[in-house]
């Protein structure tokens, strides 16, 4: 399956020198060949990385060079959403329209889940959007190894693991639908508007939707908001070692786990699991053993619902869904 075209890492991120980069045209890369006094990051051989603003004006830029550090881990970064390795850790950049994933990093490490999450090195809002570089948890990700055993049982292990992960997060409970530090959930499953407007993810707005959509809406649990494949980092004879990707965890009705799950299990993990090779019998074990898994932990799903609500009212296909839908309950 094609996605971006390979070279899209050359529009993304542009060469200043030997030792410094520019990300989406906003944060500076510095690579540095002694420990900094600002806030740093390890590389490989000595070496240290830093991120700042990008100065204005812009320094003169080139293509980079075949030896960048930077890499697009999901390889379909682009302006909106990017996860890069850089050295030993992670950039993410996000837009800064909600709440902060450093804060959800902190909030989680305070407290006594039996996985692991990134620790923060450092993070800055340039321009509209949120910058945050973290560490990158041991272990493989279920990208990398799910392909790779014919074991069922194992597979099952992991996926109640991951499924035992979600509930315990769901035994936070908050008062209205917002992201762990109080800000917007900005979740685009959660909206069918424009996702760069922020005032479509207000918590009124967004539980309107989930209203519409007929999750309940009676209480509000925490939830990772971000399953995918490369998200989830094991130990292939232990299991589950931590979860990544908080950038949109937040409170939303207990009914929204699994129907996001459903509704899409691998979001910006689809290149990853193609370049290890999934087949469609890996996919679909995928699939299968997460909705089983969640599903034992007593998490419903409205996926079909979602499907409805998401069309536009327009649609010649939305009364044939909705009558569908009606026949269902």
């Amino acid at each position: 399956m094609a996605y971006l075209d390979a070279h899209r890492i050359h529009d993304l991120v542009k060469e200043v020198s030997e030792d410094s980069w520019i990300v989406n045209d906003e944060a500076l890369i510095t690579r540095h060949h002694s420990q900094p006094q600002q806030p740093y990051w390890e590389g490989d051989q000595g070496s240290f990385f830093t991120m700042s603003e990008a100065p204005i004006p812009k320094p003169p830029t080139q293509r980079i060079s075949d030896d960048c550090p930077i890499t697009d881990v999901v390889k379909m970064s682009d302006e909106h959403w990017g996860l890069f390795k850089i050295g030993q850790a992670h950039l993410k950049v996000t837009y800064n329209n909600g709440a902060q994933e450093h804060n959800t990093l902190k909030a989680l490490a305070k407290a006594s889940f039996d996985f692991m999450v990134p620790t923060e090195y450092c993070h800055a809002v340039y321009g509209n959007h949120y910058y945050i570089v973290h560490t990158i948890l041991p272990g493989k990700s279920i990208a990398e190894v799910w392909h790779k055993t014919d074991d069922e049982e194992l597979q099952m292990k992991w996926a109640r693991q991951i499924a035992e992960a979600y509930d315990q997060l769901s035994k936070w409970n908050n008062g209205r639908i917002c992201g762990i530090d109080g800000g917007n959930l900005t979740h685009y499953y959660s909206a069918k508007d424009d996702w760069e407007n922020p005032s479509m993810f207000t918590p009124e707005v967004i539980q309107r939707n989930y209203e519409e959509i007929g999750l309940d809406c009676s209480e509000f649990v925490f939830a990772h908001n971000h399953a995918m494949p490369i998200a989830f980092m094991i130990d292939e004879t232990k299991g589950l070692v931590g979860i990544s990707t908080w950038g949109s965890a937040g409170f939303v009705p207990r009914d929204w786990v699994r129907t996001m799950t459903r509704t899409n299990l691998y979001l910006e993990s689809m290149p990853t699991c193609d370049n290890n090779n999934w087949t469609i019998r890996d996919k679909r074990l995928w699939e299968w053993k997460m909705e089983v898994a969640l599903a034992e932990k007593g998490f419903r799903e409205f996926w079909f619902a979602h499907g409805a609500w998401r069309l536009d009212d327009n649609d010649p296909l939305k009364a044939e869904v909705l009558k569908k839908l009606e026949g269902r309950r």
